[in-house]
């Protein structure tokens, strides 16, 4: 299987006056093509800070990250832009849209900038609305739409380059839990159609939509569950509980 992320020996410390925080402390994990991972575990753990680093949105202290097998940590901040354009898809919790653009503009805006023409940014925006059955909002503003129309556009968003990494930090912080539920089964059903993804959730019922779990605590990976869709999804999530007990 090829490696889609590998992270090595992977640091971030951080200093507040005279206070060092370690925020991550080590990390060694490597991420499949087409693997589907959670990472979990309590505030202040690194998990958002792993999946900046990831992004380009943080340099790291020290170790190493490699996309593809490509060594994308020592790039400048122009070159980590083109990687987060090109290859790795961003969705955030507050989903971070453009109030005064359109859900289409928002969907285009990324391809366009990537060098995409106006046509193609078009198309791969009415088939990715398609797809995550919003395309009856292509005109409308952010304000105009639930927290679940919202975050499928931040997917569509995220989606429109064909990246080879999709990231999401906690995509379901902000949404009821109908609308997590759809969002999930929307990540699964690109998941299934090779899609990798590494999200963020403290939300166990989420987590255990993904067929990895990774468990952060103290900036290192303190352990890992494998979920088998087939099988009992009550002892996955009481297994996930207790480890975080």
């Amino acid at each position: 299987m090829e490696k889609m992320l590998m992270l090595r020996k992977l640091s971030r410390t951080y200093r507040s006056n005279s206070t060092r925080i370690n925020a991550l402390r080590g990390i060694n994990l490597d991420v499949d093509s087409g693997d589907f991972v959670a990472v979990m575990g309590p505030s202040g753990c690194g998990k958002s800070t792993m999946l900046n680093l990831i992004a380009g949105l943080d340099t790291p202290t020290d170790g190493e990250i490699y996309l593809a097998e490509k060594r994308i940590d020592k790039l400048n901040e122009t070159e980590r832009a083109i990687i987060r354009r090109r290859h790795i898809g961003v969705v955030f919790q507050a989903f971070n849209l453009i109030g005064n653009l359109s859900v289409a503009d928002n969907v285009e805006l990324p391809a366009l900038i990537a060098g995409f023409t106006a046509k193609q940014a078009r198309e791969r925006r009415k088939n990715l609305l398609e797809q995550l059955g919003i395309a009856g909002k292509a005109v409308d503003v952010p304000s105009k739409l639930s927290g679940g129309e919202q975050q499928r556009v931040a997917i569509a968003r995220a989606l429109v380059n064909t990246p080879q990494v999709l990231l999401a930090d906690e995509p379901t912080g902000n949404l009821d839990t109908e609308s997590s539920h759809e969002v999930m089964n929307l990540l699964g059903q690109y998941n299934a159609e090779g899609q990798t993804i590494v999200i963020v959730t403290h939300n166990h019922v989420v987590a255990s939509c993904a067929s990895r779990i990774i468990h952060m605590r103290d900036g290192l990976v303190a352990n890992e569950t494998r979920v088998d869709v087939k099988g009992d999804h009550k002892s996955v999530l009481s297994r996930l509980i207790s480890l975080e007990v």
